[in-house]
């Protein structure tokens, strides 16, 4: 491990102890793990359309099917705000009021937003578990658990995890129950993989759907979005550039910064940078 890495994972073990949550899940998710962290939450953002309630909810809402590129991105930039500024920020808690705002009065119950709550918690820590440079320790889950617990508390959502082992229980029992395919979910999915080819190099497009299918680590979750798995050749060497990738990233000095500058440009959709009140649905924000 590269000699500065092992001082800031030393660092969060500090956090840790002395339970400073917050400040230790911003190193982790922006600092740490940034490019993981990033791929995590856009799986979680996809895995709610293999369910088929929420996925005619996703699709009546409109914005997922008429402007897909820019609800996707709006999502990760909210996701974003409120990591980066804390959740006592000004921005994080206009983000907030943002996200109970674009939810109030829609046809959602209790157990789909504690599912969704579970689904940013739990999928991002997995999949930095599996392509990140080093595994994730006991008390940086917590830090998850601990931040999107807070968080969920401020939307008022009713059952919030309080332990790991606990969101987990609550993200796997949801979707063993609730996964299956849905011609919603099926739009919604091949609209976001239209949106996810659009952020790679010109090169990279043929191969983004096939590889973002596989990091899913899901078949059920796959074929109820009507995505199909890639060919098992595709899978192997994928696996193997990502052990390879992690490898190679603990050997070199770790990000300096934060990977999100609020505000910032965003290209093909905000290239000048945004106000928050461009986020999210715009006949929400004009109420």
């Amino acid at each position: 491990m590269h000699p500065e890495r092992r001082r800031r994972t030393a660092e969060l073990e500090q956090l840790a102890s002395e339970g400073r949550w917050e400040t230790l899940f911003q190193r982790l998710m922006l600092q740490e793990f940034p490019s993981s962290a990033r791929m995590g939450w856009q799986l979680a953002f996809l895995r709610p359309f293999a369910v088929p309630r929420m996925a005619r909810t996703l699709v009546g809402a409109g914005q997922l099917v008429d402007n897909p590129r820019k609800r996707a991105y709006d999502t990760g930039l909210i996701i974003y705000e409120i990591v980066h500024g804390g959740l006592d920020s000004p921005r994080a808690r206009e983000m907030v009021s943002l996200i109970n705002r674009a939810h109030h009065g829609r046809a959602i119950v209790g157990e789909e937003m504690t599912y969704v709550l579970c689904a940013f918690i739990v999928t991002p820590i997995r999949h930095i578990g599996w392509v990140g440079w080093r595994s994730v320790t006991p008390e940086e889950k917590h830090s998850a658990v601990e931040f999107f617990g807070r968080l969920g508390r401020m939307m008022n959502i009713e059952v919030v995890p309080a332990t790991w082992a606990e969101a987990e229980r609550l993200y796997d029992d949801y979707e063993s129950r609730h996964t299956a395919p849905s011609p919603e979910g099926r739009v919604l999915g091949a609209n976001l993989v239209r949106v996810l080819k659009d952020m790679q190099p010109t090169a990279a497009r043929p191969l983004a759907a096939p590889i973002f299918t596989l990091l899913l680590r899901d078949r059920r979750v796959a074929e109820a979005l009507g995505l199909r798995p890639p060919p098992a050749v595709v899978q192997r060497a994928t696996v193997a550039a990502a052990r390879l990738r992690g490898m190679w990233q603990s050997t070199r000095p770790p990000r300096a910064r934060p990977i999100f500058t609020p505000g910032k440009a965003v290209r093909g959709i905000y290239p000048h940078g945004y106000d928050l009140h461009e986020l999210g649905p715009q006949e929400t924000n004009a109420s």
